[in-house]
């Protein structure tokens, strides 16, 4: 991979697709698409990265969230999957064990993403199609979405505008984001 989203989308692709061994070389099927169980892993990155803002006084822990809010998230997410809500439980329980790529924690009272730059990742491609939103979000909590917007810029097929506005707000950022582009404008 010549970027790290690319990593990102090429290694989570791997793990959502993988199947149970069972043994003898049989494999139990999935019963949910890799593209079904990352959009609940975008929509559930992108609920965890609003919620776990440093903006937000109620904030105790920047990455974990409660189980009964976590299955709430997915319910509200799988119509839009033409998956019935009440499967929530069969497609969490599906990513959790399978990919890898969100646990649960505490006995199970709590999820997590293995990793803060997983969760950054997906919620970059929840946004891929809406580059204002990322900037109104990093403009409010750059702390909070710095790395989603380099992954971002790694992600969009041209991001010169995109850098523009990020640099407007913090030079700094605005580099980073730059390094990470795929295309931009050379001027």
């Amino acid at each position: 991979p010549r970027s790290r989203a690319e990593f990102y989308e090429k290694s989570t692709g791997i793990l959502l697709e993988q199947r149970e061994y069972k043994g003898d070389d049989d494999y139990k099927h999935n019963r949910y698409e890799a593209s079904e169980k990352r959009r609940v892993l975008q929509h559930l990155a992108l609920y965890a990265q609003e919620q776990n803002s440093t903006l937000n006084p109620e904030r105790k822990d920047r990455r974990s969230i409660k189980a009964d809010v976590i299955r709430a998230q997915v319910k509200a997410v799988l119509p839009s999957l033409d998956i019935p809500a009440d499967a929530a439980k069969d497609v969490l329980e599906e990513i959790v064990e399978r990919s890898g790529l969100f646990t649960k924690i505490d006995g199970g009272e709590r999820y997590v993403f293995p990793h803060l730059t997983i969760q950054e990742y997906f919620a970059a491609t929840a946004l891929k199609d809406e580059e204002s939103q990322l900037v109104d979000r990093f403009v409010a909590d750059p702390a909070a979405w710095r790395e989603v917007v380099k992954l971002w810029c790694s992600l969009a097929n041209e991001s010169t505008s995109f850098v523009r506005a990020i640099y407007q707000r913090d030079a700094i950022a605005g580099f980073e984001c730059l390094a990470e582009g795929r295309q931009v404008d050379q001027e």
